[in-house]
């Protein structure tokens, strides 16, 4: 008579944990504000990422970020979809960026390995982002 017990109760609080882990992601970022996190493995504690906007010929320093545990996040409002660019002026790092795309409420991921910026994978629902990978990826 306990096991009837156990596993529907069991299962109930299975269901509200995967619950909340699906919609968590999107629920912590405000609706005028964007939230990039990345995780990036093979690299050192302390590389500084930047996050810039065009200006003309000129990258302008929005944001950065220290490398902890491989881990970076930038969160700021917007009020408009734009794109943005992630790089790193730390040693070794090649003279290259990646650009992502950020608009009202979004969450932007990045995951990556090693300095090759260019490779590191953006994981967004921003359509302008997923046009930017079909582009790179029929490039490559």
């Amino acid at each position: 008579m306990r096991k009837y017990i156990i596993t529907p109760a069991l299962l109930a609080i299975v269901c509200m944990v995967l619950c909340h882990c699906t919609s968590n992601r999107k629920a912590s970022v405000a609706a005028n504000e964007y939230l990039i996190q990345g995780e990036l493995a093979n690299l050192p504690d302390s590389i500084v990422i930047g996050l810039y906007e065009e200006d003309g010929n000129i990258l302008n320093c929005v944001l950065r970020d220290t490398l902890m545990n491989g881990q970076f996040s930038f969160r700021d409002t917007v009020s408009t979809t734009r794109k943005m660019l992630i790089m790193s002026d730390s040693r070794g790092f090649p003279g290259t960026w990646l650009e992502v795309w950020i608009a009202p409420g979004e969450y932007i991921e990045i995951k990556g390995q090693d300095k090759l910026v260019k490779t590191w994978e953006v994981v967004s629902d921003v359509p302008e982002q997923q046009e930017e990978y079909r582009f790179t990826a029929c490039a490559m």
